[in-house]
């Protein structure tokens, strides 16, 4: 009995057992340390995939911080002529965003053009053509969504200095 499916060996075996006296197992079951290397490489592509969108934060954090130390004066004549903190706030964190948004969506068509180069690949081994991708729509919005909680973040502690600048202090210096 075939499956297309190897993720499906452990429920055929299942259904072979009951035909035969012969021993029956999944191939997860005769290789347990490969499903176990499996799970290690998934834990080790997270923390890597996690460390990354961190450390790009704290770019976009450093980013946000000096164009807020630059545009300090102008700052200070916005809030002059009557902006609120809220509303200087606002325009970083938009600022913020946008940078989020875009650098997602580059980065989404960047994985998923090298995914599908790296899958095009030709892997000599019995059974497997090309090294196995998954192209889950998930995985992709999970990332996006975390890379956009990572910028809003990141933007948010730059917007909160710039919306508690005084005026004042700074037009006079």
């Amino acid at each position: 009995m075939n499956s297309n499916d190897f993720e499906q060996a452990r429920h055929v075996s299942d259904r072979l057992k009951g035909l035969t006296e012969y021993s029956v197992e999944s191939w997860q079951e005769s290789n347990g340390q490969l499903e176990s290397g499996k799970v290690l490489r998934d834990i080790i592509a997270l923390a890597v995939s996690l460390t990354i969108l961190l450390v790009a934060g704290f770019g976009i954090y450093n980013i946000m911080t000096m164009t807020v130390n630059e545009k300090i004066k102008e700052i200070a004549i916005l809030k002059a002529m009557g902006f609120e903190d809220k509303d200087v706030s606002e325009i970083f964190l938009m600022q913020s965003i946008i940078v989020g948004i875009l650098g997602g969506l580059v980065g989404l068509l960047f994985g998923f053009l090298i995914s599908f180069i790296v899958n095009t690949i030709p892997f000599e081994m019995p059974g497997i053509a090309t090294l196995p991708i998954d192209f889950n729509i998930l995985y992709y919005v999970q990332s996006f969504l975390f890379g956009l909680m990572t910028t809003f973040i990141a933007g948010y502690l730059p917007a909160k200095k710039a919306s508690g600048i005084d005026p004042v202090a700074i037009i006079r210096s």
